[in-house]
């Protein structure tokens, strides 16, 4: 009984041999199988801060500490926040172009140092390289 078993799971193995060789099993290839895989070097979006930048930052650093991980932001404003009658000062460093990404990050000054409070990881990680 196995031994008929065995006997047909190689011949239905066997059938299906031709299909199998076009499968192209173990066979690794540094080159692209299809022109969709293909990227050109335009299609490549440069991002303005790598991963052991974004590690960095956490709640509570001071704006220099900020300024040394991410560098000088491409706008910076300083308003009024909050919500539900909590009103604090702020900073807002905004990085990146509204077309290309942006980012925000928020700082609260009400102590004579401005203290990041708030920042979006996601943002900041798409935030692409500017083209000079």
């Amino acid at each position: 009984m196995k031994f008929i078993l065995i006997l047909s799971a190689f011949f239905m193995l066997s059938a299906c041999a031709a299909e199998f060789a076009e499968l192209n099993i173990g066979k690794f290839s540094s080159e692209p199988t299809s022109a969709d895989e293909t990227a050109s070097e335009e299609d490549i979006v440069k991002l303005r801060f790598n991963d052991t930048q974004l590690r960095k930052l956490q709640v509570g650093l001071v704006s220099q500490d900020v300024l040394e991980i991410l560098g000088k932001p491409d706008y910076s404003s300083k308003q009024t926040c909050g919500k539900d009658g909590f009103f604090y000062k702020c900073a807002i460093w905004r990085y990146g172009e509204k077309e290309a990404g942006q980012a925000n990050i928020f700082f609260n000054r009400d102590f004579k140092r401005l203290y990041l409070i708030k920042f979006n990881i996601d943002e900041l990680g798409s935030v692409q390289l500017k083209v000079q």
